[in-house]
This record gives structure tokens, sequence and C-alpha cells, in this order.
């Protein structure tokens, strides 16, 4: 599932115009929680934790699209099997930018983190939606794609 979601995402976002970044995902404290006007609660520590399935979170890296610092995935917590798109985004401009994109059907949620945006996401065509769930304890709301 993870190169078909990676395959699928490469697919879609081979029209828009690439800005590259060399930074990596990075979980220090406090720099990972989310600003305070996003009504999101929490670090990334908290949210991964509550998400992923312990030992399969795997950084995906920047993949070369536009706005995208960088990528992880990982097996959602809720079932074991989904698989959950992370991503690390410049802004939410660039996160809304390449999200529309994607052309298959999908939920997703983000926050700002300093300058950053965070966002996850699940495939819903071949996924299960509910494994973004443990989110919303956090403050975070899931959406219906496509971004707008």
């Amino acid at each position: 599932m993870h190169a078909k979601f990676v395959g699928l995402l490469i697919v879609g976002l081979l029209a828009v115009v690439s800005c590259g970044s060399e930074r990596t995902i990075t979980l220090d404290a406090p720099a990972s929680t989310a600003r305070e006007d996003s009504g999101v609660t929490g670090t990334l520590d908290d949210w991964l934790g509550a998400l992923c399935k312990l030992g399969t979170w795997k950084p995906t890296g920047d993949l070369g699209e536009p706005g995208v610092i960088s990528s992880a995935g990982c097996d959602s917590a809720v079932d074991g099997t989904t698989y959950v798109g992370i991503w690390q985004f410049e802004s939410e401009f660039t996160m809304r930018n390449t999200m529309s994109t994607l052309t298959k059907d999908f939920v997703y949620t983000f926050a700002p983190v300093r300058s950053d945006v965070w966002a996850f996401s699940v495939l819903t065509d071949t996924e299960d939606e509910s494994a973004l769930e443990p989110l919303e304890e956090f403050g975070f709301t899931v959406k219906q794609g496509p971004v707008e």
C-alpha cells in the first residue's frame, strides 16, 4: 500500500513546479507543538503516538514535491493496517496546493507548528478513514478531500 500511495502522490504532483528543501522531519519539543491559535493541543510526539502503530513509522523524505519539507508514513494504531501519510509542509498554502492535486478520495487534517504545517492523510478508496480519529482528541478536525 505504501508504494501505491507514494506512486499516486508523485503522479499527481508532476504538473506542479518543485521548490525543494533539504530540511528533515524533526521531533524536538517544544518546537513540535502546534501554534496556540490553531486550537490543537499536544506535541508531534503525542500525535504520532496516538496515530501510529508502534514500530511502523518510517520517514520517506521530501520526495521532491513543492513545499514538502519531509514526509513519513505509518500503519494506523486504530486497525494496525491502514496506511497514514504524514507530511511536513512549508506553509498552509503549499499544503493546500500540493494536496489539491490528489485525485483519489481521501480524508486529511493539519495543524500549524511554528512556521511549518503538519498534515495527516488516509486514502479512503482503499483504507479506513477512522485511522485519523485519534487526532480528534487533540483538537484536529478531519476533513474530506479534495483540499480547497
